[in-house]
């Protein structure tokens, strides 16, 4: 192991802005499920429509992550 280096990822500004989008797109979605009483399925389509768009900036930053992409590809095969 060489002198200071470190195990943890370092993630970049694009990075982050990648987890902010894919967590915006979760949370908003379950918002949606959770607080849908009427069971309206307009809702339920725009839920769903958001967890599969929460999906795009996970994949970008899974396949592009420069450090991130090493360590899930380490962590999951």
């Amino acid at each position: 192991m060489k002198p200071f280096e470190f195990q943890s990822v370092l993630f970049n500004f694009h990075d982050v802005m990648l987890l902010m989008t894919t967590m915006q797109c979760l949370f908003f979605g379950v918002l949606l499920y959770v607080t849908n009483t009427k069971n309206v399925k307009t809702a339920m389509f725009l839920s769903a429509f958001l967890f599969a768009h929460a999906l795009i900036p996970a994949n970008e930053l899974i396949m592009w992550g420069a450090e991130f992409k090493v360590q899930v590809r380490y962590e999951w095969p």
